[in-house]
C-alpha cells in the first residue's frame, strides 16, 4: 500500500492551502444560505485551523454523500423530510386499522339459545 495514503502521512499534518480554505468557506456559506458578514468571519476562523488531512477528509466526504446529508439539514431539505415523515406516519396509521369479524359462525347458536 502506498504510504502517502496513510492517515499518519506527513502531508496530512501540514496547514491547508489558502485556495483550499477559500473553497471550503465559499461552499459552506453557499450551501447554508448565509451571507452575513459575522457568519462569514466565524466560518473563516474555523477553516483557518484546518490541515491538509482535514481538507482531504472534507473533499472525500463531500464526494461520497455528505452533500446529500447537508441538504437534509437545510430549510428545503427539512421541508422534504417533514413531508416524507408525514407520509410514513399516514401509511403507518392506515396499517393500524383493525377489522373485526364475528367470533361465532352462523351455525353456532347465540348465547342463551339451546343446542339443537
Amino acid at each position: 500500500m502506498a504510504s502517502a495514503l496513510f492517515r499518519s502521512a506527513s502531508w496530512r499534518k501540514k496547514p491547508a492551502s489558502d485556495l483550499q480554505k477559500k473553497f471550503i468557506v465559499e461552499w459552506w456559506l453557499g450551501n447554508l444560505g448565509s451571507t452575513m458578514a459575522a457568519e462569514y468571519e466565524h466560518k473563516r476562523q474555523q477553516v483557518s485551523k484546518l490541515t491538509k488531512g482535514d481538507v482531504s477528509n472534507f473533499f472525500i466526504r463531500l464526494k461520497h454523500g455528505a452533500a446529500g446529508r447537508l441538504a437534509k439539514k437545510t430549510v428545503a431539505g427539512a421541508a422534504i423530510e417533514a413531508a416524507k415523515t408525514t407520509e410514513k406516519e399516514r401509511a403507518r396509521q392506515e396499517e393500524e386499522v383493525v377489522h373485526f369479524r364475528p367470533l361465532w359462525r352462523s351455525s353456532v347458536p347465540a348465547f342463551g339459545d339451546a343446542w339443537s
